[in-house]
């Protein structure tokens, strides 16, 4: 019988349990998990079970082949087992929302293969899954590997690292979403504010943040040239805005307005609620730790003068010069040196203002390139200054003249780098020191 005072049930088949013993085990001298008191038929031949449901100290939930070697302490209660089913299954709510409810939303190209065989791809994947999710974003560059490998390099280094900053980030990448007119990024991030505890952390380092990026697009303004940022969070910050702007140009063009595209989810009370969902969905994304410097694929390049403001936080450097190289590369792919270089010297002089809300703006600019390149220009010039106004035709006249999936990755991806590396080249340089160097 169990000593005086033991706190375990007592049951006919004894040890406490409502499983008889069975034979064949070789435990000697099996004892009361609670008390350590001798069972009246301990034997050689005796083999208890644990004694409720519960989970004991070698981890086994029913059966515990190490009894009693695990016994809990005298007059101890065992733990329960964690309850794991809730984690699991909203894990496999966002894997389902993600590979396939979200993949919906991506326009004007195929919908990505998740499964693909390129090893490119299929690494880059199985790093977004573990540490993001295979956001469309993302995905929607399947088409161009080197992009997205280049593009989730300087995203994981400046967005995903370090979580206890992850409010702040999320705070720019709202701000800049509703500068650009990204209803898809605003609803996105509305709800990974909420899962990072931006809620709950809102206070003067917040309101910073979001008064800096409100600013990103009035070069020379005070509050863009002297942010009241704390110094180490300032190049994962630059960085992060500087990657919505880019982010905000690709989703305007090739995402529909909701996350999920169902019927009245563009709507503001659509948006409202996709925006908390995705704080209940996003919770594991937004506190997972990624250790820097090890993104799935990496290419060595030069950190564009641009980015000089990260050259202090060199896992972050390395990011974002992948990423301008990957960009470099694919606007000399998909588009001839004159298209681009009329791009880069429109660009030039732009200095933050909004285009005009026809697209006579356009005409002009493209009327000294022939006529078979004219499409192909008009497209980069509207991802650069204004993604929201490219639309069906546009995109069906450049397939007419052959552009694929990829060729319509590549120009746009170049664009939208190319108007946020000129976006980034307004933020101030001195300012910036960077976690990694600071100890």
């Amino acid at each position: 019988m169990p000593a005086p005072g033991c706190c375990a049930p007592t049951w006919s088949g004894w040890p406490i349990s409502r499983w008889r013993s069975q034979p064949g085990s070789s435990l000697r001298k099996a004892s009361c998990t609670f008390c350590r008191a001798m069972p009246p038929t301990s034997s050689t031949s005796t083999r208890w079970r644990c004694s409720r449901p519960f989970s004991c100290r070698c981890s086994s939930p029913f059966t515990c082949s190490q009894w009693p070697r695990c016994a809990l302490m005298p007059g101890q209660l065992p733990r329960p087992a964690p309850d794991r089913r809730p984690a699991m299954l909203m894990k496999r709510i966002e894997n389902f929302m993600f590979r396939h409810a979200a993949q919906q939303g991506i326009r004007h190209l195929a919908r990505p293969d998740l499964g693909s065989d390129d090893p490119t791809l299929r690494a880059l994947y199985r790093q977004l899954a573990e540490e993001f999710q295979t956001a469309p974003p993302m995905t929607l560059h399947a088409s161009a590997p080197a992009l997205l490998a280049g593009y989730w390099h300087a995203a994981r280094e400046a967005y995903v690292v370090n979580p206890a900053g992850r409010a702040q980030r999320e705070a720019v990448a709202g701000e800049v979403s509703r500068l650009n007119t990204c209803p898809y990024c605003e609803t996105v991030h509305a709800g990974m504010f909420a899962a990072a505890g931006g809620q709950r952390a809102e206070g003067e380092s917040l309101r910073a943040a979001r008064a800096w990026a409100a600013a990103t697009l009035a070069p020379g303004s005070a509050a863009l040239t002297h942010p009241t940022i704390p110094p180490e969070d300032i190049p994962q910050i630059f960085a992060t805005a500087m990657l919505f702007h880019y982010t905000n140009r690709m989703a305007s063009v090739f995402l529909e307005d909701a996350p999920v595209p169902l019927p009245g989810m563009a709507t503001r009370l659509g948006q409202r609620i996709s925006a908390r969902a995705m704080a209940l969905m996003a919770r594991r994304i937004a506190r997972h730790d990624a250790p820097p410097g090890k993104a799935a694929v990496q290419r060595r390049a030069d950190l564009p003068a641009a980015f000089t403001w990260a050259q202090n936080t060199p896992h972050l450097a390395a990011g974002l010069a992948h990423f301008a190289r990957a960009a470099g590369e694919s606007g000399q792919e998909a588009l001839p040196a004159p298209v681009r270089a009329l791009v880069l010297d429109h660009l030039a002089t732009w200095q933050g203002e909004a285009p005009p809300i026809s697209r006579a703006w356009l005409a002009p600019l493209v009327a000294p390139l022939p006529a078979d390149r004219r499409p192909a220009a008009r497209f980069a010039l509207l991802v650069a200054r204004a993604a929201w106004q490219v639309d069906d035709g546009l995109i069906d006249d450049l397939r007419r003249r052959g552009a694929s999936d990829r060729a319509l990755v590549q120009i746009a991806g170049w664009a939208a780098f190319a108007a946020a590396r000129r976006i980034a080249s307004w933020f101030p340089a001195a300012q910036a020191s960077g976690k990694e160097n600071a100890a």
